[in-house]
């Protein structure tokens, strides 16, 4: 754990901690998830070919960005993760909409022939709300918006297409309905579902998603606001705990961090996420007291 010590509050520097949170295995592909693909039901991967591919969740995809030219490197055969858009429930039209559609600045530079798989993110108060007369028009809008945007982009190397949700026991039975008559609509493509460490586990309650692969995401571990926190974006020990259950009846790959941030409290009391945390300050003996390694 390190201690900041404020420059705007000098005074009150034994009063302010921070807690730098990183899980870094390529520090430079900020705000990116590495993927490693096992490509098997049980998660074993001792004689199993891995290929990692990343994605790419930001609003604005500029290709002279040093992220992308990051990405450039790596084979243009590794399947790019594209968070396309968002979906959320509109209380005033009582009906799911789409929001915050990925903007791609100079477009052309998506047809390298680099495999894509479009990503939409559900918030779970669609499904809270969603009647099952409803299922069958999402279905066909957010297959409609997702082609569309691949047609705008020349990205025609899209085999599959991946539904993000963090669903509950509850909203189980109407997000299911939907994969169910996406999966459907979308052949021959095909169409996986992210996978949280908690729906793995609770896997009676949560059940099995009608897909044909998950995407088990392994990170956001825990809770950032508790000072007794040690990595809340990637903690090996409570991953571990995570995955003594059987295995899943379903082909997963993984998704493991490659972001990072910093907590910061006043005594225990959270005060916020500091996301500017790098080599450069984070390590600064002018911030920082290193208490433990």
């Amino acid at each position: 754990m390190r201690h900041l010590i404020s420059w705007l509050d000098s005074e009150k520097a034994n009063d302010i901690v921070a807690r730098s949170h990183n899980f870094y295995m390529y520090r430079y592909f900020t705000r990116l998830v590495l993927l490693l693909w096992f490509g098997t039901q049980q998660c074993s991967v001792a004689d199993q070919p891995r290929q990692p591919s990343f994605y790419f969740w930001q609003t604005q995809m500029h290709f002279d960005s040093t992220a992308w030219q990051n990405l450039t490197r790596f084979s243009g055969q590794q399947p790019l993760y594209l968070r396309m858009f968002d979906v959320d429930y509109n209380s005033a039209s009582e009906s799911a909409i789409p929001v915050g559609d990925l903007a791609v600045i100079a477009k052309t530079a998506v047809t390298d022939g680099r495999p894509i798989i479009p990503v939409v993110y559900f918030t779970n108060r669609v499904f809270e709300n969603l009647k099952e007369e409803q299922v069958s028009a999402l279905t066909r809008k957010t297959c409609s918006r997702i082609l569309q945007h691949l047609e705008n982009w020349n990205a025609g190397n899209c085999l599959e297409i991946q539904i993000d949700c963090d669903w509950t026991a509850g909203t189980r039975e109407r997000y299911f309905q939907f994969l169910a008559a996406f999966r459907a609509h979308s052949a021959p493509k095909k169409v996986s579902c992210t996978v949280r460490l908690h729906q793995y586990r609770d896997r009676k309650q949560m059940g099995i998603p009608p897909v044909d692969r998950g995407m088990l995401m392994c990170y956001n571990v825990a809770d950032p606001k508790l000072v007794r926190t040690i990595n809340s974006i990637f903690d090996p020990r409570l991953v571990k705990g995570y995955l003594k259950a059987p295995p899943y009846p379903l082909p997963l790959d993984v998704a493991l961090p490659i972001f990072g941030w910093g907590t910061w409290f006043r005594g225990n009391d959270f005060l916020g996420l500091m996301s500017n945390l790098n080599n450069a300050n984070s390590y600064d003996s002018m911030l920082y007291v290193e208490e433990s390694p």
